[in-house]
């Protein structure tokens, strides 16, 4: 079954460094506080996506997406969520940037 999804623009988008320390690959988002780890590059990004969908989902729970963006001086320029859907029901599309440490 699909899962409805919730879209959102974000200006500025979302900067994720990465690097790879020994054996695990790491990528840092300090605008949004977030860390995602993986075993191999492509894990890493995986992880960055369920990370972001989580913080997400979690935001649209509380009521806080608005004031959690505002606090990191980012706009939410567009934003289409489904009307009477849990956000732990949905995925979430929205981009963000990848770049080396």
């Amino acid at each position: 079954m699909d899962h409805p999804s919730a879209h959102f623009v974000l200006d500025p988008v979302p900067t994720w460094k990465y690097k790879r320390e020994g054996e695990l690959w790491m990528a840092v988002c300090d605008r949004l506080g977030l860390v995602a780890t993986g075993e191999d590059f492509p894990e890493m990004v995986a992880c960055v996506t369920e990370v972001m969908e989580s913080l997400f989902q979690d935001l649209l729970d509380e009521g806080d997406m608005e004031g959690f963006m505002q606090d990191r001086g980012i706009c939410i320029v567009e934003q289409d969520v489904p009307e009477h859907e849990s956000p732990c029901d949905m995925t979430i599309d929205t981009c963000w940037v990848l770049e080396t440490q």
